[in-house]
């Protein structure tokens, strides 16, 4: 066993230790009953989404549509972490965003925050309980708290078993289903302002005419699924009659322009400085295919309905899990070390869409 494992077996033991302590001194009965019916009465919803990660986030947008679609008089408030909470702007069918930062200072303010507030139903999708979700949902005192496969807990009285090698989409509707209502359309939403879109276009014009516009984000979470420099220069050769755009989080980019002062090849541009996570959005838009490793810029293209390629890991549970739902998303499989891949397979797709 290498570092890596140990350290995050470890990890995961402190994790569990922690939660356990947590039920023992957190957990308390509710001791409202809930039926479908009372589904009627909820005039305020509080959804857990506190991961950090944009893609949850976007995949989560369907929920909040669907909920206020059926229930237009409720109030939809969201626990997001910093990065994540930027999907939410613009939304309209979210009320507040309370901001949930790492640490235990953090914490306790957002938990005394949540102690304020006054809600009916508290939503939690996450797979296991942690110390820290337990808390602020002991915090929130919803009259009604939903969570899967919680049949042990106090707080939460409304659960269900689930089996979360499912869709990430039918982790939502089989959550909707024990509320007494329907997911009816799955379709994630990103809403752009005009401002962004026009930047979007103006830049894309300053790029020579007559061409396909491909953008690329080759960055991922891991850096095992991020794809190298050399690979771009790769695509670029491989499709010299497009346009290759290097889009994708601000902070990463960096060692890629430096990389391009050596050798740039003229079909070869990057977004414009200064570029904010809607402005990537709105370049995504803009163009005519994109192409990621990271399955949060995917969802986020399946909301903007582009054909793009995916490039994903060979792991049949990721791919049940977070297959791109959209005709227009083709996949590429590629071994654990993305940088490995051959960038030949990614032109024969773009060229097939372009």
């Amino acid at each position: 066993m290498n570092f890596r494992e140990w350290n995050r077996k470890k990890n995961l033991a402190l994790r569990a230790f922690k939660a356990r302590l947590a039920k023992a001194v957190l957990d308390k009965k509710n001791p409202h009953v809930f039926s479908p019916e009372d589904i009627s009465s909820v005039r305020r919803v509080l959804f857990l989404r506190n991961d950090n990660k944009l893609g949850d986030m976007i995949v989560a947008s369907m929920a909040f549509r669907e909920l206020k679609k059926q229930l237009p008089h409720i109030e939809i408030d969201v626990i997001a972490g910093p990065d994540a909470a930027q999907v939410l702007t613009g939304n309209p069918h979210i009320n507040r965003i309370f901001i949930y930062k790492r640490g235990l200072i953090p914490l306790l303010k957002l938990g005394r925050k949540l102690s304020r507030e006054s809600f009916d139903l508290y939503i939690d999708l996450d797979m296991e309980n942690t110390a820290q979700t337990l808390f602020l949902l002991a915090c929130a005192k919803p009259h009604f708290a939903f969570g899967f496969n919680r049949q042990s807990f106090g707080l939460y009285n409304i659960t269900c078993s689930f089996d979360f090698n499912a869709h990430i989409t039918q982790w939502y509707s089989r959550c909707f289903q024990c509320l007494g209502l329907k997911i009816t359309n799955t379709k994630y939403d990103l809403f752009i302002s005009e401002n962004k879109k026009r930047r979007a276009k103006e830049f894309i014009q300053t790029l020579p005419h007559g061409r396909k516009n491909i953008l690329v984000n080759p960055f991922a979470g891991s850096k095992h699924r991020c794809l190298a420099f050399t690979q771009l220069l790769s695509l670029a050769s491989l499709l010299p009659d497009a346009n290759i755009i290097v889009i994708g989080e601000e902070n990463k980019m960096e060692s890629f322009r430096q990389a391009a002062f050596a050798r740039t090849p003229p079909n070869l541009f990057f977004q414009p400085a200064h570029t904010d996570l809607f402005d990537v959005f709105a370049l995504i838009a803009a163009g005519d295919v994109f192409v990621s490793p990271d399955t949060a810029f995917v969802h986020a293209a399946c909301a903007l309905d582009k054909e793009q390629v995916c490039i994903y890991r060979q792991d049949t549970q990721n791919l049940k899990t977070w297959t791109p739902l959209s005709q227009k998303a083709h996949i590429v499989c590629v071994p654990d070390d993305f940088s490995s891949l051959d960038m030949t397979c990614v032109a024969q797709e773009i060229q097939r869409l372009a």
